[in-house]
């Protein structure tokens, strides 16, 4: 686990944290893949876009940056995100959330607050409910520290895939993730634990009500990764590859036969899919 990688980041975004800081005192996080990267060593390039959290409410992140960035976007403000371009950085603002799923639907009912904790505990795996404090001086930025209250850091380095609240519950409310969970074995050579695997096998037919497009790009996503083998073999083992590629069953194909020859096969999408339906 790198801690100089996501200092050396920090003190890259201290414009940031001082914009907001100055704003009203508000703060700002780094969440997501970034935080990711960061720990496993790769620095955080000039051009790299940046997920970030706030305690800000939506309009409030929108009246800060509008004059600051060079670009402002506002197609998700009503999600709690605003998008922005400063200098040669994208950055994605989302207010901190709370969400509460409608039976049948996996279209939260969102709520905002200011804590961080409640927002990092909704996210889908522990390797995404990590972030760090964006500092508003070079001098902060030395000290920043890793906030990791279900330990992704751990898992990481041990290779573990493990959600944040139970799995069953998270996959129920989200069967998205389901899918997910298939495409971070497949790209970060993880292992799935014993009741995740569980819930999906379990929770599958949850994935009828995402629709076949956000399906397909996950699958994509899994197809092109460089252990693409790994990850499509959770999916079949449980049951989760047929429900998405129904021609398997159709054709009474066995998945395992398909899985075995992905990795053998250029990573194009095509080739793999072809494979994977030989």
């Amino acid at each position: 686990m790198s801690l100089a990688t996501i200092r050396s980041a920090a003190a890259m975004l201290v414009p940031w944290g001082r914009q907001f800081a100055d704003a009203g005192a508000w703060r700002l996080y780094v969440v997501g893949g970034a935080v990711r990267s960061l720990l496993g060593g790769t620095p955080l390039g000039p051009q790299d876009e940046v997920d970030m959290t706030t305690d800000a409410r939506p309009e409030v992140v929108r009246r800060i940056l509008t004059g600051w960035a060079d670009t402002v976007w506002t197609q998700g403000e009503r999600f709690g995100t605003v998008g922005c371009r400063r200098e040669d950085r994208t950055v994605e603002i989302t207010t901190h959330r709370a969400e509460v799923y409608v039976t049948g639907s996996r279209r939260p009912e969102v709520t905002y607050g200011g804590d961080l904790l409640a927002d990092l505990t909704r996210r889908d795996f522990t390797i995404g409910a990590m972030a760090f404090e964006v500092p508003t001086s070079p001098a902060a930025a030395e000290t920043t520290e890793l906030i990791d209250p279900f330990g992704g850091g751990e898992d990481l380095e041990r290779g573990r895939l493990r959600t944040p609240r139970s799995a069953e519950l998270s996959f129920s409310e989200d069967p998205l993730r389901i899918l997910r969970a298939g495409r971070f074995v497949a790209t970060l050579g993880l292992t799935a634990e014993p009741d995740l695997e569980a819930a999906m096998r379990g929770l599958r037919s949850r994935l009828a009500i995402v629709s076949a497009e956000r399906c397909a790009r996950e699958l994509s996503l899994l197809l092109v990764a460089e252990s693409a083998a790994a990850g499509a073999d959770l999916l079949a083992r449980t049951g989760v590859l047929v429900e998405i590629v129904p021609e398997l069953a159709a054709a009474e194909l066995d998945p395992a036969a398909g899985v075995a020859l992905l990795d053998s096969v250029a990573p194009e999408e095509s080739l793999r899919l072809a494979a994977l339906l030989w």
